[in-house]
């Protein structure tokens, strides 16, 4: 999103981009080039958070930058002695199960 339509934010244009179900409907035909500028500008902002939680190393790293993205809906890291919240309880509450297998996401309607 960031780089394919940094030209059209540039000179404050909405782009089509169709609906994956209806490819010939432009999902953002409601909104204005200067909005779009706007919103894209935000969506540079959000790459570069979400880039640092994916490069992270570490689940703490990671998770605090999710963080600065999605809230508090995102739940927080464990501390690096197994705490989620400085010492009250153990990981169970933190949100964070260890990892067993690969995810795979399934198909259907929306993959």
């Amino acid at each position: 999103m960031e780089s394919r339509y940094s030209l059209c934010a540039q000179r404050e244009q909405t782009p089509f981009l169709p609906d994956h179900g209806v490819p010939h409907h432009n999902v953002l035909h409601r909104i204005s080039g200067a909005e779009f500028a706007e919103f894209h500008s935000q969506v540079g902002d959000a790459a570069k958070i979400a880039r640092r939680a994916l490069d992270a190393t570490t689940v703490r790293e990671s998770a605090n930058e999710w963080r600065k993205l999605f809230g508090d809906n995102f739940p927080p890291p464990p501390d690096d002695d197994g705490d989620s919240d400085g010492g009250s309880n153990s990981t169970e509450t933190s949100g964070f199960t260890p990892r067993q297998e690969p995810t795979i996401v399934g198909g259907g309607r929306y993959a």
